[in-house]
């Protein structure tokens, strides 16, 4: 008899390999019936901010053919990132996930709403040396993917520079903007002068930038982010950033720390 009835982990799954094949194993030689929540199209979009190989149905087919699987499903954002609406629909009592969220501010939240409720939730490591974002590398040779997170209020030289120095590292530049909603939260003191989306607009505009996408967590939002490349500047150093660098290492992803262009900021200016 196994230690748990009813067993429950989710994913994308996309270009299926022998990494996602070990986890679903695993999940299943612990639980009696495995049920696995395939993202949707649209949560790969707009929270991984990526268009999968395989399209919502192609994946629900290649993993619910699987022998460890006793019932595949697709799943929505919500589903996806609130594990209490997924407890609701399916009812199970151990919830599998990947090792790399463990002791996140997410997961230490489900744990606490979960032990209420008696479900357990197993932490399982990756398969090291392949993921589908390794895969597509090789596939389609991909170029490599700098992203960087920061405010960007006022764009000056430094945040131009900062670009600049980014794209040496790569060849596909991300800029992450944080949400003035976030900024409220974290800095009430701050006074932002443009709103999110002027912002965006703005980073937009500069010809090396590739790629533009809104964050609320850096710890948290990096996790749904294709890239290769993290560049932080020297004074980005609070705990989300330093939880976010962990996770670049525990991934194998590098992380590159540049000075701030002297005597120019946005604060800077804001006070002249």
């Amino acid at each position: 008899m196994k230690k748990f009835k009813i067993g429950y982990t989710c994913g994308v799954f996309d270009l299926f390999h022998v990494g996602h094949l070990n986890l679903l194993q695993k999940c299943k030689e612990q639980c009696d019936y495995l049920i696995v929540g395939i993202c949707n199209d649209e949560y790969v979009a707009k929270i991984k901010h990526k268009t999968p190989v395989f399209s919502e149905e192609e994946r629900l087919r290649i993993v619910g053919a699987l022998k460890a699987v006793d019932k595949a499903v697709l799943v929505d954002a919500a589903t996806t990132n609130d594990k209490l609406i997924a407890h609701n629909m399916f009812q199970f009592n151990v919830l599998f996930s990947g090792d790399d969220w463990k002791g996140s501010e997410r997961y230490l939240k489900t744990e606490e709403q979960f032990r209420e409720l008696g479900v357990s939730i197993v932490y399982l490591p990756y398969t090291k040396g392949v993921s589908s974002s390794q895969l597509k590398l090789e596939i389609n040779k991909t170029k490599k993917k700098v992203l960087t997170f920061g405010v960007f209020d006022y764009f000056h030289l430094g945040h131009l520079r900062l670009f600049e120095r980014c794209r040496q590292y790569g060849d596909y530049l991300i800029v992450a903007v944080q949400k003035e909603s976030e900024i409220a939260k974290t800095k009430p003191a701050a006074k932002i002068y443009y709103t999110t989306e002027q912002r965006m607009d703005m980073i937009s505009s500069i010809r090396i930038v590739d790629q533009v996408l809104e964050y609320s967590q850096v710890d948290i939002d990096i996790r749904n982010i294709d890239f290769d490349v993290l560049v932080v500047g020297e004074d980005q150093t609070h705990a989300g950033f330093q939880r976010a660098i962990d996770y670049c290492d525990s991934m194998n992803k590098t992380v590159v720390r540049l000075p701030r262009t002297p005597n120019i900021s946005s604060s800077f200016l804001k006070g002249q």
